[in-house]
């Protein structure tokens, strides 16, 4: 969720410190890795993803929306089909050339067959970054406390919160002036629990691999 704000901000330093409105758009696609575990147990998948952002900075404030969902889905697990889309509202100020903090609000579905997973809700994070002459190295924890929502074959739904970490790594470099290409890893871990008359919990690991193109305008 912070891979693209962090690229952003520490490839156009100098660009984010003017005043003026600058747009950047990324076009992506990933491949996830998902594993749930729930009452002893476990579900696994491999996702094919595509997904679009487009950011807005102006000095040392910047916002992106972002959208992700897949293209094709493979389960490890026999009789169970996997769907998964994201969406993300972040925002951000950049503290120093290579620091940035952010908070934003998210929302991520997972259908399992008939059963649906959703987790919806605020995180904050952190990043820093190492520009060298050949690009941007950049890192990216985040926290969220969530809202969830489970809905089974029968159609009971179930209320609860859903609360981890996101790990981000990722690699940045220019083509052209108003071109960019992003190489990232992303890990999240969320636990879903206190769900009403639901006598277990969940757990919700994800590793995506992202690769995209930015331009500037």
């Amino acid at each position: 969720m912070t891979r693209l704000i962090m690229s952003i901000f520490l490839l156009s330093g100098s660009v984010a410190a003017q005043e003026t409105l600058q747009w950047r758009s990324e076009l992506f696609t990933g491949y996830r890795s998902l594993n749930y575990s729930a009452g002893g147990t476990e579900i696994k998948g491999d996702v094919l993803s595509v997904g679009a952002s487009l950011t807005a900075m102006i000095g040392r404030f910047y916002t992106s929306l972002s959208g992700e969902r897949d293209l094709y889905s493979h389960s490890k697990t026999a009789n169970v089909d996997f769907n998964r889309s994201d969406m993300a509202l972040s925002i951000g100020y950049g503290v120093g050339d290579n620091i940035s903090l952010f908070a934003g609000y998210k929302q991520g579905l997972t259908k399992l067959n008939d059963l649906d997973l959703q987790a919806k809700g605020f995180f904050i994070g952190a990043g820093a970054g190492l520009p060298t002459k050949y690009g941007v190295f950049s890192f990216s924890t985040a926290y969220a406390d969530l809202g969830a929502n489970y809905r089974d074959p029968r159609l009971y739904a179930y209320s609860g919160n859903a609360r981890g970490t996101s790990l981000t790594a990722a690699w940045h470099g220019k083509i052209s002036d108003s071109l960019n290409y992003g190489l990232s890893l992303v890990r999240h871990e969320y636990y879903y629990q206190h769900f009403n008359s639901l006598d277990f919990n969940i757990n919700e690991n994800i590793l995506s691999i992202h690769a995209g193109l930015q331009y500037h305008f």
